[in-house]
């Protein structure tokens, strides 16, 4: 039932929301609910690949590669959850990061109700309406980012003014933490190679 009362008061009264997190922190938590919203979140995705008329879709259902597209999704969240935790409890931030993991995914409701809203209505209409349906995606991405913004600012209690500093200092460690992801795995894969590459002059010289 809280659950369901946070669900709700995050359309209604983010703010009030994000309190209601905090004040929550004394008891025991579950991470089943937050898990459950991102896995909702990521339906919803996959919903939108194969569901979207095809007039109006970025990406055709016949050419998608489901664990490219959920990976687009679920890295940035991740990401987002990783680094502001990270930059907030260097800022003198009060939020712990199971409060930044469902706060994070309270942020995704509004993806999660009103996609399958627009998805069922650009079945009515055609490529012309294009405008109309990027413009509907772009209110409710806003909608999310909006919601991130509070929820650092109202779990951490900060001002305003810092609470802008933080989210430029995260979105700045997301870039970080994808460039040192990026050359961790580049330099595993050269190193794999080289493996295999003595494995195979081994075997030709020796067996």
């Amino acid at each position: 039932m809280e659950n369901f009362l946070l669900g709700v008061t995050i359309f209604t009264d983010p703010i009030e929301t994000f309190y209601m997190v905090q004040l929550n922190r004394s008891r025991k938590f579950s991470y089943v609910f937050p898990t459950i919203l991102l896995l909702l979140f990521f339906g919803v995705r996959i919903l939108q690949i194969y569901c979207t008329h095809y007039p109006l879709a970025t990406v055709q259902s016949w050419e998608a590669n489901i664990v490219i597209e959920i990976g687009k999704f679920v890295v940035p969240i991740v990401s987002w959850i990783i680094a502001s935790y990270a930059v907030t409890s260097l800022m003198d931030g009060e939020a712990m990061v199971r409060e930044v993991y469902l706060g994070s995914t309270l942020c995704l409701l509004p993806y999660i109700v009103f996609m399958p809203i627009i998805i069922a209505l650009s079945h009515c209409m055609s490529s012309m309406d294009s405008g109309i349906y990027n413009f509907l995606i772009m209110l409710v991405w806003a909608w999310v980012i909006i919601l991130m913004f509070l929820q650092t600012m109202y779990l951490n209690d900060y001002t305003l003014g810092k609470t802008i500093g933080v989210v430029i200092l995260s979105l700045i460690s997301i870039v970080v933490l994808w460039v040192i992801a990026i050359l961790v795995f580049s330099l595993a894969k050269q190193f794999i190679d080289f493996i295999f590459g003595l494995y195979r002059e081994f075997r030709i010289n020796f067996l």
